[in-house]
This record gives C-alpha cells, structure tokens and sequence, in this order.
C-alpha cells in the first residue's frame, strides 16, 4: 500500500511527499532496491542529484544486474552535467538488457546534449517505444529515405508542438527526396501554421483517419533519416512564415502600446501534460526582476485557462498586457510574434515558434534543459536569432532572470 501512495505521489508531483514516504520504507528494508530506485528519480526531480546519484550507486551495489538502476544512475550524473559518466551508465544499462528501450534512448540524448549528432541520432528512434501512448500501427512501410515509385509519402507528427514546429523545417528534403506527394498530419493547433507552407502536398489532422499512402514515417525520425549534422540543422531558417493579416482583437492588443516603446512578449511556462514541465517553466513571478526597464512595453502570450488567475494574483511591478488568451492556435500567435520586437520564453513552443520565423528570441533554460539546446552554448545550432539564458544552479530562475534583466536593458539601450 505505501508502495502505491509513493507512486500516486509522483504522479502528482508530490515530490516531497514520495521522497519521505520512500525514505520510511527503506528505514525497514533497506535492500527494497526498487524503492532505492524510485527514490533516485524523485531525488532528482527535486535536484538534490548527489543524493540521486547515490540511492542508484546503492541500489547497484546491491544488486549489480539491475538495469533500471543504471539508467537512474545516468540521469542524475547528466543532470550534474557529468556526460561522460552518464554514458557510462547508461550503456552498462544496456549491456545487462539490450531491449531496454528507456536507456538507449537516454543515451542518445545524452549524446544528443554533447553535440554528438551522429551518434546520437540512430537511438533516438526509442522514443517511439518509451511514450506512453501506443506507436501508430501501418501496414505501409516506413519511408527508407529513397525515391518512391508511385503514391504519396504520409508524414506524422509524433510529438509535442514545439517537436512539429522544430522538424518541419525537413519536410521540403523529404519532398525532393522521395519525388512524391507529401501528407503531412498534424496537431489542430498547428495546421493553420503550416497550411501552404513547407512544400506540403496535403494538410490534414491528426484526427482524421490515416490516408492511403506508399509510405510513412514520424516527422521526429527525419533528422536521423538524413544524418543531419549540428552545422546542418539550420540551413533553411527561417523556414516559416508568419500570416500577414492579425485579427482585429490582437491588433487593438498590440496598439495599446506607445508606438515609441519596444514591444516584448513573455511566455513562462509549458505544456504541464510534459513530462518535465515542472522543471522547465518558471514561475512568473520571477519576472519581477524585469521592472523598472524604461521604454518597454511586455505582452503576455501565455495561454491557458489559468493565466487570468495567475496575471491578477501575481504582483510582476510592471504593466503586463494579456493577449494569450486571444490567440486561437499557433498562425495566429505567430502573427501576434510577428509585431513585436523580442520574444522572451522558456523552453515551450513559443521559442521553436519564433526561431523558426527568424524573431528575435530569448530563451530562458532550466539547468540541465532538453538535449535540443545543448550545454553551455549561448546560442542555439537550431535557431540563429536565439539566445539561451541558463540557470547556473539546478532551480535557480532568479539568478538566470537578474542575467537576462540585465541584458533587456542593454538590448533596450542599442535599440534607442
């Protein structure tokens, strides 16, 4: 029973709750190595990564074929920045079960984070076996990248937002490539963006019923397809466009601000279905650190039920204009982008978004953030109009925030 309250806990991000509720259980079995186990990974979630790194040491010592605490000994080393442990690890937990899909895909990651494309790519395909939901099932044959003879090339996106917004920019080689007719399928929110772009043949939804088609293949497995290397990824951009008409409502928005200020759109937090989100988002009221810029107007592009709520019960010391709520799906929050000057965001769609259309954007990073932005740079290989602002420490958004007050003001500063 305490076992499944521990679970429950996680499940909620009751963090501190399941790391006493694991700790009470070890006090009476010690050798539990799969609470030993859970405990890492809630450890790590709550950034205290020697500990991690220790409760997976433990629950190896004890029994040193255990995969699983391999793998949770490589993500508290990565999230300590040691990769090169980290792999370590994760390759033994490979070694001991080769089908563990969960470990080579945190090796690619890890590898992916490094910069190592090239090795990183091939394993990257297990994220189509660790997701929770079920693997699309064909009888077509997934796409091998060469010329196809007769029928069209179905493409799906197969992850989150800022994933389909960040490998579209590959649907044009997947065109030249296969000389046929491309379908791509996607989110509802993201159709609109995509409609007469990305030398798309047919645009359809996700919910609608797969198409006949020659072939398929998930949108995240064309990079690894065609071997793209770090100095590759940003050939194309900008690859999307914005539409040009905005709809009046956002137009009357952005004319609140006075023609002679810089315009800046925030966005602080993700998708909260993610499965890191917690530690992605930053909670708005860090934003404070950005009162007292002169010459500056900040717009909301927040979405979510919620925003309303939080806007008025959070005290930021600047004016804060709500337009989040306004926008209906990504076309129109990229026309929104469109009008302003400089996009501050965490890692979410929105950063994809902008860098994609070639704004300029700051995105603001978690400590040990997603392999895509990999380690230390202060720019993205990605996005060329991006900058990325880091928390030194794991959870420190204060730090990171006063970083990126400071260079608002220099930005503002040459801007005039």
């Amino acid at each position: 029973v305490l076992v499944q309250h521990g679970c429950a806990f996680v499940k909620q991000e009751k963090l501190e709750e399941a790391s006493e509720l694991y700790e009470k259980i070890l006090t009476s079995k010690p050798e539990f190595i799969e609470i030993r186990n859970n405990l890492s990974f809630v450890c790590e979630r709550l950034g205290k990564l020697e500990e991690a790194a220790q409760h997976a040491q433990q629950a190896i010592k004890t029994a040193p074929g255990f995969a699983e605490g391999f793998n949770n000994l490589g993500i508290a080393l990565r999230s300590q920045h040691r990769l090169e442990e980290s792999k370590q690890a994760f390759e033994q937990a490979v070694r001991i079960r080769g089908d563990f899909a969960l470990a080579r895909f945190n090796l690619a990651t890890t590898r992916l984070l490094e910069g190592d494309f090239k090795q990183g790519w091939p394993d990257y395909e297990k994220r189509l076996e660790t997701s929770e939901h079920q693997p699309r099932q064909f009888s077509q044959p997934q796409w091998d990248g060469n010329a196809l003879d007769a029928g069209p090339l179905l493409i799906y996106a197969d992850q989150g937002f800022g994933d389909a917004i960040q490998f579209c920019r590959f649907l044009p080689e997947a065109r030249q490539r296969s000389q046929t007719e491309i379908i791509f399928q996607c989110q509802p929110a993201v159709l609109p963006l995509f409609r007469d772009q990305l030398q798309i043949d047919r645009l359809i939804n996700e919910d609608d019923a797969s198409p006949e088609c020659t072939a398929q293949i998930p949108l995240g497995s064309l990079a690894p397809l065609f071997d793209k290397s770090i100095d590759e990824v940003a050939d194309t951009v900008p690859y999307l466009k914005a539409p040009t008409t905005l709809p009046e409502q956002i137009q009357a928005v952005i004319q609140q601000a006075d023609h002679a200020r810089l315009k800046v759109g925030i966005v602080w937090r993700g998708n909260p279905e993610q499965a890191r989100d917690v530690l992605r988002s930053c909670p708005l009221a860090e934003f404070r650190a950005l009162t007292g810029i002169p010459e500056v107007t900040f717009f909301s592009l927040q979405v979510g039920e919620d925003v309303a709520a939080e806007l008025k019960n959070t005290e930021l010391g600047f004016p804060l204009i709500e337009m989040g709520s306004l926008l209906q799906d990504f076309a129109q929050t990229a026309s929104a982008m469109s009008q302003l000057d400089l996009m501050l965001t965490v890692d979410t769609a929105s950063a994809h978004l902008a860098g994609a259309l070639g704004l300029p954007v700051w995105t603001i990073l978690c400590h040990t953030p997603d392999w895509r932005w990999l380690l230390d740079r202060p720019d993205s290989p990605w996005y060329p109009s991006m900058r990325l602002f880091r928390q030194p420490q794991w959870g420190d958004w204060g730090a990171v925030m006063q970083v990126v007050a400071r260079e608002l003001q220099k930005w503002v500063a040459a801007e005039q």
